[in-house]
């Protein structure tokens, strides 16, 4: 059957660098055909537009104010891919796509170094097929990244750890976990380097090797790590006095441990979210499950305890907080493909298990419909787009020209235009209830307090923005409200409506030529008043 012979090919030891290759392809090839998803890919895509207009590489801006909710990293990555591919999705989201790469190649090359070539083959292909890995790959936001760096950070360490009892190089691998613990901290911050530490002091400590953990430290490496990881904290912290307080205390541990935060879910949510969203591939872990009463003291053992500690940690670790996310479990999805690959290696060596071969056969390519129907449902079913030249062509749209987002954020609307000026939101920001909400209008009062000068810029009242319209008639302004705004706001009676999806429009507003010049002579509200 021809699904034995494909399941034959990527078992092969010869077949590596091509399977790679392909897995790699499938996670990027279509990454930019579906539009932005609100408001994770808006906002971190969002920050990255602006990080590259403003030239400012080392202060992440939300609105212009200082965004302090997560490390540079991907807003580096991503302003980076901008520069050098242009303003697209696709280069939006290749700091996802890359990192998904750089985890399927680490857990291929530690398998394969340590158990077998066909079982890291095996590996690659069911952490590429699983839907959650997949679909994570192609969503510009950190979860990613994330991942990935903790996977490099504890296959390298790992590697050192097993060199270390075998008397072995283990430098290059120490030098890499390290450096790959760096840049996880400045992905996300502490889990950056917290994570693999407590994995691998279990591992070694069940395994009774805890020398083997106090000698993975170095006083050299540790200043390699300080010298990638800290500089950008402590630039933060001497330009903002506030920042220490705000990301460490507030955004780590109050986050962690406090409730009042968004999506609070079970303490077991994870492990449902687990077994859905990897099928087929959860349905092995019966296969898992019966090897694990066989399972013997010898080398394969050690590997499938530090990959079963690496999937309880971190599960436990992110179940622990209320508020839950489903991004943040990618870290167990490399660990969880490898024990599934050692378990169905172990039933494919005979002919008398051809069955076992179609079942895994049928898996590959069931995964693989699954990965494609999300990306094809989420095209089929996008809003319409805007369109930065045909508003330039058709409406006059300038790039300088001022935003303006009445009661809303739209996160991704400045990146989609192109726009080079940051949006005026206008809302009521005296209202005391804002803090006590995980939304929008609580991000951009965060974001305020370390810049009040452009918070008071930004962040105007309806008020303010009709004193500001009649001073300035002669320049022509974009509104972006919803459908409704003419009903109810009088100041876009005549506005000449530029774009439209479902929820939202974009107005031009031009201020000399509309009935603004009237409302301009009364009370600076009435422009904004209910008809």
């Amino acid at each position: 059957m021809k699904i034995i012979s494909a399941v034959k090919w990527v078992t092969q030891p010869k077949s590596a660098c091509w399977l790679l290759a392909a897995c790699a392809f499938f996670l990027i090839a279509g990454a930019g055909l579906r539009p932005l998803s609100l408001p994770d890919e808006g906002r971190y895509i969002g920050i990255a537009w602006e990080m590259l207009n403003s030239g400012n590489w080392l202060v992440p801006t939300l609105d212009g104010m200082p965004f302090f909710h997560k490390p540079p990293l991907f807003y580096w990555i991503t302003a980076s891919a901008f520069k050098l591919f242009g303003a697209s999705v696709w280069a939006g989201r290749l700091a996802s796509t890359l990192s998904a790469i750089m985890a399927m190649l680490a857990i291929h090359w530690f398998v394969r170094k340590h158990k077998d070539i066909k079982t890291a083959n095996l590996s690659a292909a069911i952490l590429t097929t699983q839907p959650l890995f997949f679909g994570a790959a192609q969503f510009a936001n950190l979860d990613m990244l994330v991942a990935a760096m903790l996977t490099l950070s504890v296959v390298c360490a790992a590697d050192a750890s097993i060199a270390i009892d075998q008397n072995r190089s283990y430098k290059k691998s120490l030098a890499a976990a390290y450096v790959f613990a760096a840049f996880g901290v400045l992905a996300k911050g502490l889990i950056g380097f917290l994570l693999p530490a407590i994995i691998l002091f279990l591992w070694l400590t069940l395994r009774k090797k805890i020398g083997i953990f106090i000698h993975l430290f170095s006083l050299p490496l540790a200043g390699l790590f300080l010298l990638i990881a800290a500089p950008w904290f402590l630039a933060m912290q001497w330009k903002f006095p506030e920042f220490t307080d705000y990301f460490f205390v507030y955004q780590h541990f109050k986050r962690f441990t406090e409730t009042g935060f968004n999506n609070q879910l079970p303490f077991w949510f994870y492990i449902p979210v687990l077994l859905l969203l990897t099928l087929p591939w959860s349905l092995w872990s019966i296969v898992l499950i019966k090897r694990y009463r066989s399972w013997r003291e010898n080398d394969t053992n050690d590997l499938c305890m530090l990959m079963l500690l690496w999937i309880l940690i971190v599960i436990l670790f992110f179940s622990i907080p209320r508020s839950k996310l489903v991004g943040y479990i990618l870290p167990v999805l490399a660990p969880f493909a490898f024990l599934l690959a050692d378990s169905i290696k172990q039933r494919l060596p005979t002919s008398t298990q051809a069955t076992t071969e179609v079942w895994l056969g049928i898996s590959i390519v069931t995964g693989m419909i699954f990965c494609i129907s999300i990306v094809a449902f989420m095209t089929w079913h996008k809003q319409a787009q805007f369109n930065h030249s045909a508003l330039q062509d058709e409406h006059g749209f300038n790039r300088d020209s001022q935003i303006v987002m009445l009661d809303q954020y739209q996160y991704d609307l400045p990146f989609y235009l192109q726009s080079r000026t940051t949006p005026w939101v206008v809302s009521n920001w005296e209202d005391p209830t804002i803090t006590k909400n995980d939304n929008w209008r609580k991000e951009l009062l965060d974001a305020g307090r370390f810049s009040a000068k452009i918070k008071n810029e930004n962040l105007i009242s309806a008020e303010e923005l009709i004193v500001r319209l009649c001073a300035h008639r002669e320049n022509t302004y974009w509104i972006w409200a919803d459908h409704n705004a003419p009903n109810r706001f009088s100041l876009l009676t005549d506005a000449e409506l530029a774009f439209s999806n479902d929820r939202n429009s974009l107005w031009k507003l031009q201020p000399g030529k509309s009935t603004l010049s009237v409302i301009c002579g009364e009370k600076p509200s009435s422009g904004l008043r209910q008809k």
